[in-house]
């Protein structure tokens, strides 16, 4: 239970999915897009970066190519969204994923075929990092502050020989606290709750990833042959030194 309220949860339906925030490389968004337009159905994914401004009714859309993500800034990352083009016919074949990092990651089709969908929900969480949404983590801090504040103010007058006006003063000081923290967890709550939040981009490619675990494990492991060794030659010197 613990793990859902930190992390997050898949959701599928017949067509589509509600997917946990994660992590990825941006090379997901062209195996998703090449995914779609090799399935068994004539479709043709195009790559947007959609920003829904304050007081507009219709999203701001930037196409983008998806041979050109790798020049994307950070910025621009946090509103991909990849879908086939609509006509809102009832007949027609449609299928969209949500990249946006403020918008929950979802998957969406109409009259797609179903193993296609699952393949790419699939693609996305095998390839995806699990993102803890840490602002759900947020509302405890005010509680565990006026708990650790508590004690503390407990200890103290328990410690000190404290007078009548000052154990209330103190007391006053307290209930205020605790007043407050409920308040404030209460409210930073509801806010987490209004908030979506979906995927995000790595800087890095999936190529330059692997370089560099490959770099650190190659690394560990020369550290794991050569500390020994190191330290059998310094002890031998200091034997011989007489240190």
């Amino acid at each position: 239970m613990a793990i859902r309220w930190l992390f997050g949860e898949t959701v599928r339906w017949e067509n589509g999915a509600l997917l946990h925030p994660m992590t990825f490389d941006i090379d997901v968004v062209k195996d998703v897009e090449r995914m779609i337009r090799l399935g068994p159905s004539t479709l043709d994914p195009r790559l947007k970066i959609r920003i829904l401004e304050p007081g507009l009714a219709e999203p701001d859309d930037s196409p983008v190519s998806v041979d050109d993500i790798h020049q994307l800034s950070g910025h621009e990352r946090r509103y991909l969204f990849l879908e086939t083009p609509r006509n809102y016919d009832p007949d027609e074949q449609y299928i969209s994923i949500d990249f946006r990092s403020d918008f929950s990651l979802r998957v969406d089709s109409r009259n797609v075929d179903r193993e296609l969908v699952s393949r790419v929900v699939g693609h996305l969480n095998g390839t995806g990092r699990l993102r803890p949404v840490w602002q759900r983590v947020l509302p405890v801090a005010p509680i565990a502050f006026a708990v650790a504040a508590t004690a503390l103010g407990f200890v103290a007058l328990a410690t000190s020989a404290a007078n009548l006006a000052s154990v209330l003063f103190a007391l006053t000081l307290m209930v205020a606290l605790w007043v407050g923290a409920v308040l404030l967890a209460r409210r930073m709550s509801d806010r987490t709750k209004m908030k979506e939040f979906g995927a995000r981009f790595r800087e890095a490619s999936r190529s330059e990833v692997r370089e560099r675990l490959r770099n650190a494990r190659a690394g560990a492991i020369v550290a794991v042959i050569t500390t020994p060794i190191a330290g059998f030659i310094g002890y031998l010197l200091r034997v011989w030194t007489g240190g």
